[in-house]
């Protein structure tokens, strides 16, 4: 965004303001409030190892915190920027990042939600989460309909688990073949 767009935020968060002020002040807020929940729990539970989740960061977050890349909505367009979302945050130095599986607001199909979930297999961090009056998403919320896009995801889990683990580059074709061959019209 332009240095020059304004954000109309509360009078809390400083009222109008630039958006390089809500860029810098409030992404490392963001960032200070993963590192302190995680602390915390880190000094209520030495023995367990803190899981923080968040959708707001700054450099320096993937130390304390996984990222969901939003309420995204069940739509083909929110699976297909879900795979640049998860592999740039990857890139940026956020490596457990995922998003909403089958989306999070709006009712999902049973095919959106089988390729979705066949997707999102691949992702380090992925989750079933809707919101309240939509379909639960879990894939038994959808019927025996989404059963064929479990059998491609589970093989294409193993074929994934079998090759050379250290190549990012397998990782993002998966994803690129998933996209390209479970959908030719992608809705």
């Amino acid at each position: 965004m332009p240095e020059t767009n304004v954000h109309r935020g509360d009078i809390e968060l400083g009222g109008c303001q630039n958006h390089s002020h809500y860029h810098n002040v409030l992404s490392v807020y963001g960032m200070l409030m993963a590192r302190s929940t995680y602390e915390g729990m880190k000094l209520s539970n030495e023995n367990n190892r803190p899981f923080v989740l968040t959708r707001v960061g700054f450099i320096g977050s993937q130390r304390y915190a996984a990222t969901w890349t939003g309420d995204n909505l069940c739509t083909w367009e929110h699976l297909h920027m879900s795979i640049s979302m998860v592999l740039q945050l990857g890139l940026s130095g956020q490596p457990l990042s995922g998003p909403d599986i089958g989306g999070f607001e709006r009712n999902s199909t049973p095919q959106l939600f089988g390729r979705w979930m066949g997707l999102d297999a691949m992702f380090p961090f992925c989750r079933g989460h809707s919101d309240t009056g939509t379909i639960n998403h879990e894939p038994w919320s959808f019927g025996e309909e989404v059963c064929p896009y479990f059998t491609v995801t589970i093989n294409n889990f193993i074929a994934f688990e079998l090759c050379d683990l250290g190549s990012n580059v397998y990782s993002t074709d998966v994803c690129n073949q998933f996209y390209r061959n479970t959908n030719s019209d992608w809705g």
